[in-house]
């Protein structure tokens, strides 16, 4: 257990440490683009102390530090630095990658709740009984799911069948808004084309679109949905 010194911080007493692994990880930069780089991964438990001004209430912490340091600096971004403290036990080079990939994953949990909190207002719910609260929560965690998942499929799929995403009329209505092609028409295509319903460009200079984009566009599908519907009644009922 190295003990950290109250004068030091973690980027020096990690300067100090010779034993380290190389990793390459994959991600997608501000536009979209797949990024592929190596870092240099260090490990070390350490006994942390809180600040000099809340050290009367706080007691030391006996956690493992994981140092992420990109390899090479490279010259359109900043370098990547992740400095992770974590009280899971990190025995072997396993573990450090496991603390790693948690990591990379976090971000999708900040969108989800943005999804819930921006996008379908959970907050603003004058629901008052529990039963009642509960129950709205459970549906905005299913809906925001939802728009999250086809935000990724935007990014990632190109085989996924519309049909277990979009029902019939839907597909309809986004092939017409979209002048989508019969030949041509994928999941990414279906996807692209609700982006468009919000405004979406698809620019080549433009990102894949984002959590917003969808949600917007769903909610702009769902109103051309609920009309198409009705009109449809109409012609039946003459």
């Amino acid at each position: 257990m190295n003990r950290l010194a109250k004068e030091s911080t973690l980027i020096e007493e990690f300067a100090l440490s010779g034993n380290s692994f190389s990793k390459r990880i994959e991600f997608d930069d501000a536009k979209g683009n797949k990024i592929s780089t190596r870092v240099g991964v260090k490990v070390k438990n350490m006994l942390l102390h809180p600040p000099i001004y809340k050290a009367k209430h706080y007691d030391d912490l006996h956690d493992t530090v994981v140092l992420a340091v990109e390899e090479k600096k490279p010259t359109d971004r900043d370098r990547i630095r992740w400095t992770l403290i974590t009280n899971l036990p990190v025995a072997k080079k396993a573990d450090a990658l496991k603390v790693l990939d948690w990591y990379k994953q976090r971000w999708k949990s900040e969108v989800y709740f943005k999804v819930l909190k921006s996008g379908l207002g959970l907050e603003s719910s004058k629901l008052r009984e529990r039963k009642r609260l509960e129950r709205w929560i459970a549906m905005c965690c299913i809906v925001g799911w939802r728009l999250q998942w086809l935000t990724l499929l935007a990014r990632e799929s190109e085989t996924f069948p519309e049909t277990r995403v979009f029902v019939k009329s839907e597909c309809l209505i986004l092939k017409r808004t979209g002048k989508l092609c019969d030949e041509q028409v994928d999941m990414k295509v279906y996807l692209y084309a609700l982006a468009k319903l919000d405004g979406y460009l698809n620019r080549t200079s433009n990102p894949p679109p984002g959590i917003t984009v969808i949600w917007r566009g769903m909610r702009r599908l769902s109103e051309l949905r609920q009309g198409y519907e009705l009109a449809f009644e109409k012609n039946v009922g003459n």
